[in-house]
């Protein structure tokens, strides 16, 4: 038992001090930014529409690249590489016309593609949660991405 008042004093700091992180620690897993930047980092997708990237796609990443200074993103579908414009203001994102390489793939990976290509038309939202960017329609999140390890954000 503390008795001490400099003590007790010492200790309802300390408690509140961990209530209060815990409250932040709880908000910042339920979609606020943490760690990877948007812009910067480059991308790899793991999920679209809630389901894993297709096996096929191993050899062929799935990636994004958002350049801030020419308000570009680049990447590959899994099969084309995209490129386009986009816009940002805080959490909100939307992506201008994408432009495609028009090589052919398998039925499946082309099938993959144009869902993909589908999803980030009506992509209104981003967040990075765990580290892990969800790009968002709404409620709903269409793609997910995890940073490629040897990405560092520029300065």
């Amino acid at each position: 038992m503390i008795t001490h008042p400099a003590m007790k004093r010492l200790v309802s700091i300390g408690a509140l001090t961990c209530v209060v992180g815990a409250l932040l620690t709880g908000c910042a897993t339920s979609r606020e930014v943490v760690d990877k930047p948007l812009e910067g980092t480059k991308w790899r997708l793991s999920q679209l529409n809630g389901a894993a990237v297709p096996a096929i796609l191993a050899s062929r990443p799935v990636d994004l690249q958002f350049d801030a200074a020419q308000h570009q993103v680049s990447g590959s579908s899994g099969v084309n590489r995209i490129a386009g414009s986009y816009q940002l203001a805080g959490k909100r994102l939307s992506l201008g016309p994408l432009i495609s390489t028009r090589m052919a793939g398998t039925p499946e990976a082309m099938a993959f593609e144009s869902a993909y290509l589908k999803a980030l038309g009506r992509v209104d939202e981003w967040v990075v949660v765990d580290g892990k960017l969800e790009l968002l329609a709404g409620p709903e999140a269409v793609a997910a991405y995890m940073p490629w390890p040897e990405t560092v954000p520029k300065p």
